[in-house]
């Protein structure tokens, strides 16, 4: 995964929570915590967002990247429209973290 923005780092975070999520609902059931069930368990609930952030990381570097003149005008004004719109910062930056 290319480093941009610590999204690496973001979404090891996010393995994290979820790892201990799914153990804990292993040892409430009383499953073996080292089971294949647990270990798929684990894969399936990361499935989606690992996916997900992969995606878009490559979006965003082949995307900032690129010197295609239409593509860095789109791309300039929309960053100075996040600028201008406030309102818009936080959720395009809680998305960026990976918060629901």
């Amino acid at each position: 995964m290319h480093p941009i923005a610590g999204q690496g780092f973001n979404l090891g975070l996010r393995d994290v929570v979820s790892l201990l999520e799914v153990l804990k609902t292993a040892l409430e059931q009383g499953d073996d915590i080292g089971s294949v069930a647990v270990t798929h368990a684990y894969l399936k609930a990361r499935e989606h967002d690992r996916n997900s952030t992969i995606r878009n990381i490559e979006f965003l570097v082949r995307g900032f990247s690129n010197q295609y003149w239409p593509l860095v005008l789109g791309r300039n004004l929309g960053l100075r429209s996040l600028s201008w719109f406030v309102p818009l910062k936080t959720p395009v930056a809680q998305k960026a973290m990976g918060w629901k």
